[in-house]
């Protein structure tokens, strides 16, 4: 599925009353129900006319690609100041997963919704490009990349039917959500700007009503990936790790995105979150360590960083990586970094401290002294260490005992502390 695609299928028309909008689909960390998120003033009127009349049955709500009719309402939250509100729908189940930022200085960003002006074009969804100017705590402001005014209508009269749309950014094939958009700047446009609500906002409203926050459901738990994690093992060993597995109840994947990203992640700030083989990695990893030490509380503050690749697979790559391109900082002295990657691994697996200098010996000096890096020093390597995550499984080869049991249990313990011992 291509980003445009993955728009049309997360955006929605809505219809209520006079009121015409539009609105964007999330499905939060439950099968109970999914979110539709739009303007508040698409339900109730701009003057709150209709707020007295409003009910579920009120309010129309469709998308072509789920349901040739309307998607069936639950029920509706009206945030109490913000202009915006989230109705409950019956659960869509194939919808594609993205999660929430905030809005930053110079994103480009991109408002998907149903404009009312193209109708009569025989046209339904419009992709409106557009800048950042500022932001504050619960707004932000943007500028649109096509001019909104034509040569018979006003930007007022074309924004009609958009309000509540989704406004994004776009990351590699991923859609963030930042917010929904609310109205034009100023009385009929005139500041040819437009306002959005950031996406964060609308959990105000679901913790006062105790509900799923806006975290998309394959990022608030790892079991959706143990069983892809570890089903390339022996048959025994795969049956007692994935057990151990159940054991990290800790931590999450939306937990390490949120607040360890930039300690633990290598390269952090180009991860696409949504990815299922970067979480696949991490269960793995955690695992290893529940089983080495009995918890994972240690990743705080850890020496570890998963390094996760859709195309590196040789650790030689990955030295050059961390020492040209990635900011020196990133990489203290005694780090290990471990790489996951897509497809099969390369030939070598394990770099000690000494290979990894051996790699940074061959990469050209000036482009090493203009990071820094001065190759005659002996700490110019930070003693680091990188290893393949299937390094452990190599180890797990040596294993004697042949069925799922406590003694199998205790032989990959002792292999998996092997390997930490070798990187500490």
């Amino acid at each position: 599925m291509n980003r445009y695609q993955k728009y049309q299928r997360l955006a929605v028309k809505i219809t209520c009353f006079s009121e015409e909008g539009s609105g964007c689909l999330f499905q939060p960390a439950t099968t109970d129900f999914t979110y539709v998120l739009t303007a508040k003033h698409c339900l109730i009127g701009k003057n709150n006319e209709y707020a007295s009349e409003l009910t579920p049955e009120s309010i129309v709500i469709t998308n072509d690609y789920y349901t040739q009719g309307t998607i069936p309402v639950i029920r509706f939250i009206l945030h109490p100041v913000l202009d915006i509100a989230i109705v409950l729908v019956h659960f869509i189940g194939d919808l594609p997963y993205i999660y929430c930022s905030t809005p930053k200085e110079n994103h480009k960003l991109n408002c998907f919704g149903y404009p009312v002006c193209l109708r009569s074009e025989g046209r339904q969804e419009q992709k409106i490009p557009g800048n950042l100017l500022f932001d504050s705590n619960k707004e932000f402001e943007f500028t649109s990349d096509v001019n909104l005014a034509t040569s018979f209508k006003t930007e007022l009269d074309n924004v009609v039917g958009l309000s509540g749309a989704g406004i994004f950014i776009e990351e590699a094939e991923e859609l963030v959500l930042i917010g929904t958009l609310s109205r034009l700047k100023g009385e009929d446009g005139v500041y040819g700007s437009l306002i959005g609500i950031k996406a964060h906002s609308y959990n105000e409203i679901l913790v006062d009503e105790n509900l799923p926050l806006l975290i998309p459901r394959c990022l608030c738990s790892f079991d959706d990936y143990i069983t892809s994690a570890f089903e390339h093992h022996d048959l025994h060993i795969g049956s007692v790790l994935s057990s151990a597995a159940s054991g990290v109840n800790d931590i999450t994947p939306s937990k390490i995105y949120e607040e360890l990203r930039e300690k633990v992640f290598l390269p952090y700030d180009h991860r696409a979150p949504l990815e299922p083989e970067l979480w696949m990695g991490w269960i793995t990893l955690l695992t290893y360590l529940h089983i080495h030490q009995g918890n994972t509380e240690d990743i705080n503050h850890s020496r570890l960083h998963l390094y996760y690749s859709k195309k590196i697979k040789h650790l030689e790559e990955v030295v050059r990586h961390i020492f040209l391109r990635l900011p020196n900082e990133d990489i203290q002295e005694n780090d290990c970094v471990i790489l996951k990657h897509q497809g099969s691994p390369g030939q070598t697996l394990y770099l000690d401290r000494n290979k990894v200098r051996g790699v940074l010996k061959t990469i050209d000096n000036n482009s090493l002294y203009s990071k820094g890096i001065y190759i005659d020093q002996p700490n110019c390597s930070k003693d680091i260490t990188i290893l393949n995550l299937e390094y452990f499984t190599r180890k797990f080869g040596n294993c004697k005992c042949t069925s799922a049991s406590k003694e199998l249990e205790n032989e990959l313990r002792e292999f998996i502390r092997e390997v930490f011992h070798e990187v500490s």
